[in-house]
């Protein structure tokens, strides 16, 4: 390069350095003006008041997108087996599982489900991932077997704070608790040998009340002597109240099933007593059957002799119609024939005399008519000649022949007529009862003949003298006689008892209540999780409401059912002993795995819906196996209702009753929601419920028969929904129906900014009750 160049160059550097150094101080000097404290108080201010903005911003959109109060109960279910005499430790344990900025207030209580009596309560607080414990001595009843239930109840809440910007509603967790208690082995073989005895010796007892009611009833219509029988029927009397008390005894005890007790009360009391009460009630019947069988006896000879007695009788009247007499009985002779008709055991009431006593007057009969009949003989000849003799003195002299008491009545109405008169002309117009008063007139005894007449005449017309056999006396007619026992010989075979509220049944088994409807459980299953990687437990909770209120209308609040392959953890029909429905929140997020000699389970929500419904098939043979039912009843929300769905297609199984989907998109989410899904929510889940997807084709494809289920829908409408439809804010009204399905409509609105919050708002029932009015009808509860 030319000198020239360099020097012009050199002169120009210089210069720019020059200028630069100029600028560089007049920079410096300016700077040095600045308040530098200022400047960075005031940028400090800023960039802290921004950062605390976007730190209650960034926690009130995460307390709002994410559940901040998860609550874990354990044991959230357990089944004991004990004896009677025995009682049963249990300790509940809540852990919490909330923001670290938050703090919960919570409340227990322990409820008797059987009786019906809360047995404690009280509050505590809890922070993150701290635990609460309460441990309780658990009963069942004191005798007896059976299941007795129990169940604590938690429910919490986050204490709202500054830091802590909750909308978590109140939680609540059920621990459901059954204690099913057996017989001793001692209290077995008690029951088992005891049974048969007792029911023999209470058909003792009325053995020996019949007795002693077929004695009385042969008294009755016999001739037994009194002291004999009296003596023995009290002391059977005595024998029978006192059996009759120690029995009733007895009998209380085996119902309520004090084994021990009943066994000595049985051995030293009853048992004495009733063998008394044989002894004497056999003797006293057997002393009536001996009376009986001798006042037979004497009947037969009675008989036997009557005929004989009766052609006496008849040939002694033959002989007085022919001689033109009369035959008169005497006054003993007529009561005794009067006495004997009366003797009819044909009435059970009639009266009659002692046979003893006509057994004597039998003997005599004989003779005492032929005495008799000679001296009414000779004294009624004598009577009628005079009164003969007195008509001819009065001029009135005839011969007349015939029956004695036909003359005397002529005679004696002659008289009254006044047809005789006497010779000095004397006209009688009196009764001849007057006195006449001629001295020269024999005075016949005219009274004695009117007696005569009166006493002997008056019914020889109508005068049977042919006497009345005598008929046996007929045991066989005890048969006849209505009888009642004195206490029932049917006592209880004491089954196990479960208690509902106080009110108790026998215990249902797999054989009597299997198939009973009303008896179905009632699963509740939830929805799709809007944010990825949502615990279950909120998504269940939204079943609480209802839970709680099925639990007042006769249900058995179950909890949450937390599944377990291994089932000698469970019970066949422990929750189905109670003769009453459960219910029970199940979630198709829990998958299981076995490790270290046990199952554990953990949150799976990224599957596809088949997966699900695969889970869903544990979930119903677990619940079908808890309660021993052979069908469920399933209340599901939104996806759920999907998951039901592809579950009955995939396993083809007639084990639901009643399907109630709520809020279920059976056609499908469309629209932003459908773009929403696939955002926030998973993304496996979203797409099988996008409307045209395979999955939904294969749910709604008209080649696939419909279920066996009774199906019914519960649809809301009132939100604006894709742009113009109305719907529950998620789904479209008509994307929730099913061609074989009931429908039920819910008119709401949606009241959050983003306009879709009918669609979980319709559990609430405090909200919408007629959620609830529907479900108690579709349930029957009614």
């Amino acid at each position: 390069m030319p000198r020239k160049k360099k020097n012009i160059l050199k002169k120009s550097i210089k210069g720019i350095q020059e200028t630069a150094e100029d600028i560089t101080e007049d920079i410096t000097e300016g700077i040095k003006k600045i308040n530098w404290k200022k400047v960075i108080l005031i940028t400090s201010s800023s960039i802290l008041i921004i950062s605390l903005i976007l730190f209650f911003v960034g926690l009130n959109i995460r307390f709002a997108a994410k559940d901040d109060l998860l609550l874990y109960l354990d044991p959230s279910e357990r089944s004991f087996k004990i004896l009677n005499h025995d009682s049963q430790d249990v300790t509940f344990e809540l852990t919490n599982r909330n923001s670290i900025l938050c703090s919960a207030e919570c409340s227990y209580l322990l409820y008797d489900r059987s009786e019906g009596n809360q047995l404690d309560n009280g509050s505590f607080s809890l922070k993150n991932k701290e635990a609460f414990s309460k441990s309780y001595t658990l009963l069942p009843y004191r005798s007896g077997s059976g299941q007795r239930i129990y169940s604590f109840e938690v429910s919490c809440n986050n204490i709202r704070t500054a830091l802590c910007r909750t909308y978590s509603p109140l939680r609540k967790r059920t621990s459901f608790i059954t204690l099913n208690y057996e017989l001793s082995t001692e209290e077995k073989e008690i029951k088992n040998v005891l049974g048969p005895e007792l029911v023999k010796s209470l058909k003792d007892i009325n053995n020996g009340h019949s007795l002693m009611q077929k004695s009385r009833y042969l008294k009755n219509i016999s001739r037994i002597p009194i002291d004999s029988y009296s003596i023995l029927d009290d002391t059977s009397k005595e024998y029978l109240n006192t059996s009759l008390i120690k029995a009733k005894e007895v009998v209380d005890l085996w119902e309520k099933e004090e084994y021990l007790i009943l066994n000595k009360t049985y051995e030293l009391s009853l048992i004495p007593n009733i063998s008394r009460l044989k002894s004497s009630s056999s003797e006293l019947y057997n002393l009536t059957l001996s009376f009986i069988e001798e006042q037979n006896k004497l009947i037969t000879e009675y008989n036997e002799n009557l005929d004989t007695t009766n052609l006496i009788l008849n040939s002694k009247k033959a002989q007085f119609l022919e001689n033109n007499s009369l035959f008169v009985a005497s006054k003993q002779t007529l009561h005794l024939l009067s006495k004997i008709n009366l003797f009819n055991y044909s009435d059970i009431l009639t009266l009659h005399e002692d046979l003893i006593y006509l057994e004597e007057k039998i003997s005599s009969l004989n003779s005492f008519i032929d005495n008799e009949y000679e001296e009414r003989l000779n004294y009624s000849s004598s009577l009628l000649k005079k009164e003969l003799s007195k008509k001819c003195y009065l001029g009135y002299c005839e011969n007349k022949s015939g029956e004695i008491c036909t003359l005397f009545s002529e005679i004696i109405n002659n008289y009254q007529s006044s047809n005789f008169t006497f010779s000095s002309g004397l006209n009688i117009t009196q009764s001849y009862y007057t006195k006449l008063n001629s001295t020269s007139l024999t005075i016949l005894p005219e009274n004695e003949s009117i007696s005569f007449l009166d006493e002997s005449c008056s019914n020889s017309s109508s005068l049977n003298l042919n006497m009345t056999k005598i008929t046996k006396i007929n045991i066989s007619r005890l048969s006849l006689l209505p009888t009642k026992d004195i206490i029932s010989s049917n006592i209880s075979d004491n089954p196990p008892l479960c208690c509902v509220l106080g009110k108790c049944t026998p215990c249902c088994t797999v054989d009597t209540c299997n198939d009973d409807e009303r008896l179905y459980p009632a699963v509740f299953i939830h929805g799709h999780s809007l944010i990825r990687e949502t615990s279950p437990e909120p998504l269940s909770d939204g079943f609480n409401k209802i839970q709680y209120a099925l639990q007042e209308d006769g249900y058995l609040n179950a909890g949450t059912l937390l599944f377990d392959f291994d089932i000698t953890n469970s019970t066949k029909n422990e929750w189905g002993l109670a003769n009453t429905p459960i219910t029970v929140k199940a979630s198709y997020y829990y998958d299981y795995f076995y490790t270290i000699g046990s199952y554990v389970y953990l949150t799976r929500s990224g599957e596809n819906i088949d997966t699900y419904a695969i889970r869903l098939n544990d979930i119903i043979n677990l619940v079908k196996y808890k309660t021993g039912k052979e069908k469920v009843n399933i209340i599901a929300h939104s996806m759920g209702g999907l998951v039901v769905r592809r579950y009955l297609q995939i396993f083809e199984k007639d084990t639901i009753n009643k399907l109630i989907l709520i809020g279920t998109p059976n056609k499908g989410i469309v629209g932003d929601v459908k773009d929403f899904c696939h955002i926030f929510g998973e993304k496996r889940e979203c797409e099988d419920m996008y409307n045209g997807s395979i999955f939904m084709k294969k749910l709604n494809s008209p080649i696939v028969d419909k279920p066996n289920a009774s199906v019914y829908t519960i649809s809301g409408k009132g939100c604006n929904t894709n742009g113009g439809k109305d719907g529950d804010g998620v789904v479209v009204f008509e994307n929730s129906l099913i061609d074989y399905a009931e429908s039920y409509i819910i008119d709401g609105n949606c009241t959050d900014p983003f306009g879709k919050s009918l669609h979980v708002d319709l559990l609430d029932i405090d909200m919408y009750p007629k959620t609830y009015e529907y479900l108690a009808e579709i349930l029957d509860l009614n």
